[in-house]
């Protein structure tokens, strides 16, 4: 399966360790910067892809370049109990900051804090170049799919060197979180959700997406659970006639969250929702409409995304960005039959599956 699709001033990835193998590459051609938010990385001992990038990350702070980094604490415990690395990596000159949230502490008398995870993944270059997707790294994901767009455009990469540094600034001063909606270039826009009722901008804008659409949805990812808004807004579009189709493993890497979109999978393909499954893991989140935009990023169609989590995702019209993404999802739906409902997990699930599921659909 080809994985890199070449267009003008960008590329669009969806083999995770091409990714890792270019990222890489990048940044052992920094010249000045590297700015580098990522909600995982694991696998941070000898020989294994997490290790690969902190060396990476030590020798060019070495080498005197302005190295920064922000991690989730949940997803990146690892390398946050790893003491010994997070100093060596201080030691060199890397800023590295962890987003937990709230402490250990005031975690036990909020529980709902622990959800509130910084879920974006993002890479710049020297103000040059930039990276924003859905990748992670960890080894468990090696050989899956995702989707990740490297820009070679110093307008988009700028903006998201900006939007790391206000990030920065606004998790490290416990400010207030109010996430980017703003424009970068002519034909897209930079748009991440925060924790909050009023900060959702990914959640509000791919709602109004999915509700403008007149023909078409293509939405693609590991994870799904609708909030009720977004879930009566497909409701109503299938009911008009809009095709809207799903492209979501049939078995991720989270059992839970499974059990949680099969809860209710059977009522939307009863509603006419065409749902693709996937025979491999596949952990790219976009969503196309009517063939001529896309948001693409961080973002999974899952409360935990859209309600809690820090996202970030670029949303556009530019036709060569929407085709190349519409061509990898062509591929990965090639050759696939929609399910029934008899195909769904959910028939199958003892009773204990299918309560668990309803309860996960809400926070898994």
């Amino acid at each position: 399966m080809l994985s890199v699709y070449y267009l003008g001033m960008h590329k669009t990835y969806h083999a995770v360790v091409d990714v890792w193998n270019e990222q890489l590459a990048d940044i052992a051609r920094a010249k000045t910067s590297i700015y580098f938010e990522q909600y995982q990385v694991a696998d941070v001992t000898e020989g294994k892809i997490g290790e690969e990038y902190i060396e990476a990350l030590i020798k060019k702070a070495r080498e005197g370049l302005d190295v920064r980094c922000v991690f989730d604490f949940v997803g990146s415990v690892e390398l946050f109990k790893h003491e010994k690395l997070v100093d060596t990596l201080r030691k060199a000159g890397v800023d590295v900051f962890f987003y937990k949230s709230r402490s250990v502490l005031s975690m036990k008398f909020y529980p709902s804090y622990y959800f509130l995870r910084d879920h974006r993944k993002m890479l710049v270059v020297d103000g040059n170049v930039a990276w924003l997707g859905g990748v992670v790294v960890t080894e468990s994901l090696r050989g899956s799919e995702d989707l990740m767009v490297r820009y070679d455009n110093p307008i988009i990469a700028q903006g998201l060197a900006t939007e790391f540094k206000e990030q920065h600034e606004r998790l490290l001063d416990t400010q207030v979180i109010i996430p980017p909606l703003r424009s970068v270039g002519t034909d897209s826009f930079l748009v991440g959700n925060a924790p909050g009722f009023s900060n959702r901008f990914c959640y509000e804008r791919l709602c109004h997406a999915v509700m403008l659409a007149e023909q078409s949805v293509t939405i693609v990812s590991p994870y799904f659970s609708l909030p009720i808004k977004l879930k009566l807004i497909i409701f109503r579009q299938l009911r008009r006639g809009v095709a809207i189709s799903l492209i979501t493993p049939r078995d991720t890497d989270n059992a839970l969250a499974d059990m949680g979109r099969e809860s209710y999978m059977y009522r939307c393909i009863k509603e006419g929702l065409k749902v693709y499954y996937l025979p491999f893991m596949n952990h790219a989140k976009a969503v196309i409409t009517d063939d001529n935009w896309v948001s693409f990023g961080s973002t999974n169609f899952d409360a935990l995304s859209l309600l809690y989590n820090h996202e970030l995702n670029i949303e556009t019209k530019n036709q060569q960005v929407v085709q190349d993404i519409l061509s990898i999802t062509e591929k990965w739906k090639a050759d696939i039959t929609p399910a029934t409902y008899e195909e769904t997990k959910h028939v199958s699930y003892p009773f204990y599956k299918k309560l668990l599921g309803r309860m996960a659909r809400y926070f898994v």
